[in-house]
């Protein structure tokens, strides 16, 4: 998923989201699910029960042994997709399951305008070209900042820049100036996870709703 953090840094501790409009074709896909080698659906479970009791990343205990599953997942799985053809796989909206990002983990744990933090998700949208970063609290509030991107053909790599940001506060928004662009690319994507790693050094993963 993408650093909303280039952005908030201007605003207040950064967040994340993501949505998408096309239709997916995993079938084309079909030859790409075919692992080089080790147990991909047991490095994927082993990976998803070790975030599980993590906060989303906010308890930091279990960070090393998370990001060595990371790899090993990526390492037994086929390459990841590159573009043009990625775009039926990365397009979509993504639930944030965990990250080392420690803007969106500051606005998840600790809320916005004394709203509750609920959750972040990405929508990613290859129709509009556009990425809707999103961090959800309690009572209608939430950040939302919004980024047009274009891919490098060839290689898994999104190239983004911020374009517009708002916060709102149980129902009411207010326009805030976005900062910032940047890079991630989806170093791991099936029909319901994608783990992403960007410019910043951060790892995110997240799950397709």
């Amino acid at each position: 998923m993408m650093r909303l953090a280039l952005c908030l840094a201007a605003i207040v501790p950064g967040v994340l989201s993501l949505r998408s409009t096309p239709r997916m074709n995993l079938f084309s896909f079909a030859a790409n699910l075919m692992p080089k080698g080790g147990n991909v659906l047991g490095k994927k479970a082993e990976l998803l029960s070790a975030i599980a009791p993590l906060r989303r990343g906010a308890d930091d205990a279990g960070q090393a042994e998370v990001l060595r599953l990371v790899a090993e997942l990526v390492e037994a799985a086929p390459q990841a997709p590159t573009f043009p053809e990625a775009a039926e796989v990365v397009a979509g909206d993504w639930e944030l399951l965990w990250t080392t990002e420690k803007e969106t983990l500051f606005l998840l744990e600790n809320g916005l305008l004394w709203q509750a933090g609920i959750g972040a998700s990405q929508i990613i949208d290859f129709t509009a070209n556009s990425i809707n970063n999103i961090v959800s609290c309690e009572n209608d509030s939430e950040l939302r900042v919004v980024a047009d991107f274009d891919v490098e053909d060839g290689t898994p790599r999104v190239n983004f820049e911020f374009k517009s940001a708002a916060l709102k506060f149980r129902g009411f928004g207010v326009p805030v100036p976005p900062v910032g662009k940047g890079w991630f690319e989806s170093v791991y994507v099936d029909e319901d996870l994608r783990i992403a790693q960007d410019s910043r050094g951060d790892t995110l993963i997240a799950r397709r709703r």
